[in-house]
């Protein structure tokens, strides 16, 4: 998805991240953002917004589940993605 605001263009994105609590995400966003109210977070072109903490069950297993909504302008989008991956890269066997 595409949008426009004040001639800059966004790509805007959905993503469910599990097994990782949302203050991880609240504490990254927050040294990130300029402004913060509630659960959305915004940034030098760039909007977040992080749903409620839910649980998921697969098998025996509970996960938490996160959805963030990225905003991000599109030049940036890319950047902005590789590097909150980065940061919440998780390894397991």
């Amino acid at each position: 998805m595409k949008k426009s605001n004040e001639g800059i263009n966004y790509q805007s994105q959905k993503i469910e991240m599990r097994s990782i609590p949302r203050c991880l995400f609240e504490d990254y966003f927050h040294k990130k953002a300029i402004k913060q109210v509630g659960d959305i977070y915004w940034g030098k072109d760039w909007i977040v917004e992080l749903s409620k903490e839910d649980h998921t069950i697969l098998g025996s297993i509970t996960m938490v589940v996160v959805e963030i909504k990225f905003c991000v302008k599109k030049e940036n989008f890319d950047a902005f993605l590789f590097d909150f991956r980065k940061n919440f890269i998780r390894g397991g066997g």
